[in-house]
């Protein structure tokens, strides 16, 4: 029976790493990068072969004309020869001056044949090149443009997933299923297997609040996302925002903290942007953030934000410290005691 319900479990675990791997695991500026390297390979191959490839093509452009030149004269010769043959009436002193003209002729043609043979042979050489460059140069540009419609493909399937709001409905049912899990029995159960479910949930939900730490940082805005630990035991990523008023969790790890029953009334309350929010108040037991740790600290339930991003590190945990966010490339906050 464990056996079977192991299996079920695993099928969960299965489908979430599934859409991790399809649209959280790439990196598409990473790809970008790859492509511009291939990019810069290509042209500086085509910058080679502008440099070196007409003036070995000139240099055996002259030595064909070297060649036919050389060519012509022994036809040339031959012609002459052909003309001057001596007659059988003609003096021993003329055929051996004839014979010598023939030898001269013939040390000619060798050296030129020699010669012809060499050209051929760096012609075919030149060819060879050429063929190899066009072949590598081909093989390139088609690794190129393959990479690029890739990541066109999968930006275009990405922004579509953002479009529909799936990529939140993704990370809400995730934690759905992970605070289900921790409620029952099998995950109290398997929380200290390693491979257990209950951990591969840890897992990836740790994996995607770094994936939005990763992705707020590169939108220069002056907001950030932080791991946080609560109640001493449940990790979670929360954006800092100034302009919120309290701190936000989801109901999701409200259960896998069993602090339903501290849930107090609605409550409305100006979250991040100035919106006006409402959800049940909250006591929670403990926070902890960047070494720092305040106990008691208001809460509301409300929805996570975004993917990966649990909620809301607000002003009713800020304000125990003596807070400072440290704008540089990056923003860093800064907790102190008061």
């Amino acid at each position: 029976m464990p056996e079977q319900q192991s299996s079920r479990e695993s099928e969960p675990v299965q489908r979430f790493r599934a859409i991790l791997e399809r649209y959280y695991r790439r990196d598409p500026a990473a790809e970008r990068q790859a492509a511009n390297r291939l990019v810069d390979q290509y042209n500086a191959k085509l910058q080679e072969a502008d440099e070196r490839l007409p003036a070995e093509r000139t240099r055996l452009e002259a030595e064909r004309e070297t060649l036919n030149r050389l060519i012509q004269e022994i036809q040339r010769l031959d012609e002459r020869l052909k003309q001057s043959r001596p007659s059988d009436s003609a003096t021993s002193e003329a055929v051996a001056a004839y014979n010598a003209e023939v030898l001269s002729r013939n040390a000619q043609v060798e050296q030129v044949q020699k010669r012809q043979a060499d050209h051929e042979a760096k012609a075919a050489t030149f060819q060879e090149s050429v063929r190899k460059f066009e072949e590598e140069a081909d093989a390139l540009k088609g690794r190129i443009d393959r990479m690029r419609a890739e990541t066109d493909a999968w930006l275009q399937d990405w922004r579509q997933w953002q479009a529909s709001k799936q990529d939140l409905a993704f990370f809400r049912e995730l934690n759905r299923t992970y605070a289900q899990l921790c409620g029952s029995s099998a995950g109290m159960v398997l929380e200290a297997a390693q491979e257990s479910p209950r951990a591969d949930f840890l897992a990836m939900r740790r994996e995607l609040g770094q994936w939005a730490a990763r992705q707020q940082a590169g939108q220069k805005n002056g907001l950030m996302i932080l791991p946080a630990v609560l109640c001493g035991r449940e990790e979670c990523h929360l954006i800092v925002d100034t302009g919120a008023q309290i701190v936000t969790i989801p109901r999701s790890l409200v259960e896998v903290l069993k602090l339903t029953d501290r849930l107090g009334e609605d409550v409305e309350v100006i979250g991040a942007g100035g919106i006006s929010i409402r959800g049940p108040k909250l006591d929670l037991p403990r926070i902890s953030v960047l070494g720092s740790q305040a106990e008691h600290v208001e809460a509301v339930v409300l929805d996570e934000p975004g993917p990966g991003v649990d909620g809301c590190l607000g002003l009713s945990f800020l304000d125990r410290f003596d807070w400072q966010i440290e704008r540089k490339e990056q923003p860093r906050l800064i907790l102190r005691p008061k």
